[in-house]
């Protein structure tokens, strides 16, 4: 630093300029490294602005973790054609490319239709956990066991992106052996209510090593989005619901194991 300090360290990029920025130009260059690197601004509580000022994410009470996405940006020299969130959460389980996901970007064949298109996501914060109501009806319908994440994500479709591919499931968060029937819902009014409004259900094109992967979606401009699925049990049995039953030696009352001491 011209003082005789030093640090050993990796950085993928250094900019440098030779007169002070203003809090918008700042804006456009975290904007350009956030989506490119995939790390959230200022915990979600930042807009991201594109570099011809409009802006590509604006903050959010409630969807503002993990946020993330794809993007052509030539003013910019940025071009994203697939992402994940790595920084904010280790639970983070969706991943979504341009076309199909590749080895690297670099490697991703996808194109964007036009510049200034962004495709960008975040999350309400809650668990990957499974809760069985807000369900749409359509899929109640047709499962005996229907269940949806209680994670809801939130989408932000600048400049009309198209085809996209969403996988969801991890290393750290795979799609559980024991669910089935395992479709996206899109509620297009972006409320992240399932139940009302107008709810898109697509089925994955293939589910596999604990990732479900949904080909040729489009995900509407403030859409909200999330997984549904049927969890199976033994004999369709997951606890006694009522009355008590001893099970490998231990009691269950209304499906609570009670052991006294």
């Amino acid at each position: 630093d011209g003082n005789g300090n030093w640090n050993s360290f990796q950085s993928p990029e250094l900019i440098v300029y030779n007169s002070a920025l203003s809090a918008t130009d700042i804006s456009k260059i975290n904007t350009y490294l956030s989506v490119k690197y995939s790390i959230p601004l200022d915990g979600g509580n930042s807009n991201y602005v594109s570099s011809n000022g409009t802006i590509i994410w604006p903050t959010h009470a409630t969807y503002k973790s993990d946020i993330f996405g794809i993007g052509r940006d030539d003013c910019s020299g940025l071009m994203q054609k697939q992402s994940t969130a790595w920084v904010e959460s280790a639970t983070n389980n969706l991943r979504i490319a341009l076309g199909s996901l590749a080895a690297d970007n670099l490697s991703n064949t996808g194109s964007f239709a036009a510049n200034n298109q962004f495709l960008m996501v975040g999350h309400n914060g809650l668990a990957l956990t499974a809760v069985n109501t807000g369900i749409p009806a359509a899929y109640t319908a047709v499962s005996c066991n229907a269940n949806r994440y209680l994670r809801t994500w939130k989408a932000v479709n600048t400049g009309s992106v198209t085809g996209v591919q969403l996988i969801f499931g991890s290393s750290t968060s795979p799609v559980p052996g024991n669910w089935s029937n395992i479709q996206l819902a899109i509620d297009a009014d972006g409320n992240g209510n399932f139940t009302d409004g107008t709810i898109t259900l697509l089925s994955p094109a293939t589910v596999n090593g604990g990732a479900a992967t949904f080909n040729n979606v489009t995900i509407p401009d403030g859409a909200t989005f999330t997984l549904l699925f049927t969890i199976g049990y033994p004999g369709g049995i997951n606890s006694p619901a009522t009355g008590t039953a001893t099970i490998g030696g231990v009691p269950y009352t209304n499906g609570v194991a009670y052991t006294l001491y």
